[in-house]
């Protein structure tokens, strides 16, 4: 063969697999079988033999697919003959891969007695063989794949030394993540990513710890079963106890990211003065800071988007994991970045977003979905981005928000009427003033005083108000004390000279101290300093 070393190490892996799946498809030879698998695999290995340049294999191959087309199109009758000829050919294809590297005319006489045998079967010239479908490739080439990873991670949680198993592991991971089909199988793409970021951070020579080889393992389990659930037909995969187990083994072993570092203004890096400074602000800057704070949100907001809508729908709990993770992570970054701009309200949300026990609970994503509109709407202001983020609430019953956001009163009103530190930032709602209260009917026909409305800052009469009364509760100090007076013995003080060491017993002192630091090989400085005013104590008698 022409191929190189390297290249026919890896044909002669990837031939096998495919030649065990044309064994799986077409079995004893005893029934027909499925014309669009045959005819996948086949194709899978005439293309791996291409490019490994077998052109031997890679001709018999094609000979399959021809045969495949014709049981497929119902124009090649089923023979117990023809099955025969079929399990025949598996069986000289797995030995002619082997000898691939030693290839004599033994292998030759064997491929041409193959294709003499075969081509029986078709009679007319060979048809152009249409290439099949990606629905009908795909599971196939996705139950090889899951079947090989399952494989390279079992032997490599049973001989964590041996790195090669978990390289090859890693590197089918990529290639089953690379298929455009691929998202028709979950979890598989997210159980693939998690294998893939693991093994990655291992080091090269560090123990398996048992959380990673738990993952290995389940991960194992789960690609296994797909495999399996693939090669009898099934067309999606139904969530089992594999998922679960996999889910429980990465939320043990996954840390949470580190957030995102803040934005740091620059003005923040000088003195509050008039200057000089090292650089100047323009009189017209191109981007205000309110810009380039809606730029940065609406980014995030359509990443917010896309995770509430897959959790709504998320019913795997391995793809449900991966969600709550992003889901905490993307409420991380908006929380780092309101906090750098300022909107120190909109950073109190997502910060209460990260402490919710389930991300994925209706009330939660209903919340969160509600704020990624508030954050791709243009603002004129931080304040006014912040009243309309206070609106919202996790409550049962969301709150809708206009098209156009109505005239809201102050934020230092709205704050004042529902404090901060009396209950969650999420729980604020900013509800209209109340309709005034009719007085109760009195006996005596009387009028109503108007009601005032209460203001944040008290002014005229009811400042005096609060300033007499707040003065008079002072006036009360003067006549009880707030603490009793305690009399003294003086008999019982004892003077602080008596609770110094002094004379032998300060030396004693000083020699423990300098025992205790040579044992553990440094002084301490602390130790130096007190060994020095026990010798002054020592000197003193």
């Amino acid at each position: 063969m022409s191929g190189s070393p390297e290249l026919l190490e890896f044909y002669l892996v990837e031939a096998t697999e495919y030649i065990d799946a044309l064994d799986y498809v077409v079995g004893a030879g005893d029934a027909a079988p499925d014309g669009n698998s045959l005819l996948a695999t086949a194709r899978a290995l005439r293309g791996s033999s291409t490019m490994a340049k077998v052109e031997q294999i890679a001709t018999l191959s094609e000979c399959l697919e021809e045969i495949a087309v014709g049981l497929d199109a119902s124009r090649l009758p089923w023979t117990p003959e023809l099955g025969q000829s079929l399990a025949g050919s598996v069986t000289d294809l797995r030995l002619l891969v082997r000898g691939v590297r030693v290839w004599s005319d033994r292998e030759q006489q064997r491929v041409d007695a193959r294709l003499k045998d075969l081509r029986r079967y078709l009679g007319a010239p060979a048809e152009v063989v249409p290439a099949p479908t990606p629905e009908s490739t795909t599971p196939v080439f996705v139950a090889l794949q899951g079947a090989a990873i399952a494989a390279e991670l079992d032997a490599f949680v049973s001989t964590p030394t041996h790195r090669r198993s978990l390289d090859d592991a890693i590197g089918r991971t990529r290639t089953l993540r690379g298929i455009a089909g691929i998202a028709d199988y979950p979890p598989l793409a997210d159980v693939a990513e998690a294998v893939e970021r693991v093994g990655r951070r291992l080091m090269p020579d560090a123990p398996l710890s048992d959380e990673e080889a738990s993952l290995f393992r389940a991960a194992a389990a789960l690609f296994r079963r797909a495999a399996d659930e693939l090669r009898n037909g099934a067309e999606r995969l139904a969530p089992g106890a594999e998922s679960e187990r996999f889910a429980m083994a990465l939320a043990a072993l996954d840390a949470p990211r580190s957030a995102t570092p803040p934005v740091v203004r620059i003005e923040q890096l000088f003195y509050q003065d008039k200057g000089p400074h090292v650089v100047d602000r323009a009189p017209q800057p191109p981007v205000t800071v309110e810009a380039r704070l809606h730029q940065e949100l609406v980014a995030r907001a359509d990443h917010l988007r896309r995770l509430v809508t897959e959790g709504r729908s998320a019913a795997d709990p391995v793809v449900a994991a991966r969600i709550r993770r992003e889901l905490r992570t993307a409420t991380r970054e908006v929380d780092t970045l309101a906090a750098s701009f300022g909107a120190h309200l909109l950073a109190a949300f997502f910060a209460e977003s990260q402490d919710v026990e389930d991300p994925l609970s209706a009330i939660e994503l209903r919340a969160l979905g509600t704020a990624a509109d508030v954050l791709a709407q243009p603002f004129g202001s931080v304040e006014e981005l912040e009243r309309r983020i206070v609106s919202i609430t996790r409550q049962v019953t969301p709150i809708a928000l206009p098209a156009q956001a109505a005239p809201l009163p102050p934020i230092a009103e709205a704050r004042a009427q529902t404090p901060v530190s009396a209950q969650p930032v999420a729980e604020l709602v900013v509800a209209p003033s109340p309709a005034p209260v009719a007085p109760p009917r009195a006996p005596v026909p009387q009028v109503a005083a108007p009601m005032r409305r209460p203001s944040a800052t008290p002014t005229g009469r009811d400042l005096k108000e609060l300033l007499r009364s707040g003065i008079e509760g002072f006036r009360t100090l003067d006549e009880e004390p707030l603490i009793a007076p305690t009399d003294v013995n003086a008999s019982e003080i004892v003077p602080i000279e008596d609770l110094l060491f002094r004379g032998p017993a300060a030396l004693s002192r000083a020699v423990e101290l300098r025992d205790a630091w040579r044992a553990r090989g440094t002084p301490e400085a602390d130790d130096l300093r007190e060994i020095f005013d026990l010798l002054d104590l020592a000197r003193s008698e």
